[in-house]
This record gives structure tokens, sequence and C-alpha cells, in this order.
């Protein structure tokens, strides 16, 4: 089974094509809204993996996206083959609507493909705050 090395929040996430390098911008762990319901136009799920052994592993990667009050938000399966030592996987999501403050999850999952059942591999929480707007006669 693969080892989740990465798992980040964030704007946005770039591969240099001369390098290969991967670079994260503007990694997010709390957003601050002044009004809910409001919309994420676009927050990134980066993830890397890592080969445990030698041999060409191949497993379907879920991100569930769960809201504080429960509910399922969002829901992406990507299937991976490994067939190199590293993977790396940038899955974006546009317009997440955000009902209200709190703790939103994002569960990044693994199930190999000779499996049925899914096993969490990191739980990365957003913290979504509730701003006052600045009032009329604010600078």
């Amino acid at each position: 089974m693969p080892y989740l090395d990465l798992a980040v929040l964030c704007e946005v996430a770039i591969i240099d094509q001369a390098t290969n390098n991967l670079s994260v911008v503007n990694q997010i762990e709390q957003v601050n809204l002044p009004q809910f319901p409001s919309v994420l136009p676009r927050i990134m799920v980066v993830t890397t993996w890592q080969r445990e052994s030698e041999v060409e592993e191949s497993f379907t990667e879920r991100i569930n996206i769960t809201g504080p009050s429960g509910k399922d938000l969002a829901k992406v399966e990507i299937p991976i083959r490994m067939e190199r030592r590293r993977h790396r996987h940038l899955s974006a999501f546009a317009n997440l609507m955000i009902e209200a403050p709190g703790d939103y999850t994002f569960d990044i999952a693994v199930r190999p493909d000779n499996a049925s059942t899914w096993t969490t591999r990191r739980t990365i929480i957003l913290d979504v705050q509730k701003i006052d707007e600045p009032g009329p006669d604010a600078p």
C-alpha cells in the first residue's frame, strides 16, 4: 500500500515542466468570510504518494469533503497506477458551497484495486470563520 507523503490544501499548485518540481502556492488552513452561505471559488488538494516496495501498485484515491453539519459537499475518486516510486496528484474543486462557519474536513482515503474497503490516510481540517464586514465609515 502506498505511503501518503504530503497532503495539503492550497490556492494553486504548479509543476515546473523543466525540473518537475512541485510548488504549492498559498497554503490554506483557514478561510475568513463575511457572510453565509458563501462560495469558495477554488481550492486545491495536493497529494504525493510513495511506494513502499519496488513493485508497481494500483489503487484508488478518494477525497471526500464534509461540512460542519456532517453533510458531504464533494467527493472524487481517482484511479492511480504507480509505475514509478513516487506519484503526485492535484485535485481542484471549484465553487465549493460554504454553508456556515466551522470545520470542513477533507478526508483522503485509499483502496487497493483488489480490495473493497477504504482506508483513511489523512484528514485535513479547513477552519472557516465568520468575520465582520467593515462598516460604511471604515477607511
